[in-house]
């Protein structure tokens, strides 16, 4: 998958400019482009047990 666009809905103090924040966003960004679109498909779904 691509990230093509991304919308902040709270990106207010100091831990939206932390380490930890920026740790973390490279983490959720790795994990979308780890998405893989079955081939061949007309539909996605992610099942999370």
């Amino acid at each position: 998958m691509k990230i093509v666009q991304i919308e902040y809905l709270v990106k207010q103090g100091a831990f939206s400019r932390s380490t930890a924040w920026r740790k973390i966003l490279r983490e959720i960004k790795a994990a979308i482009a780890a998405v893989v679109w079955p081939s061949q498909s007309d539909f996605f779904a992610l099942i999370l047990v």
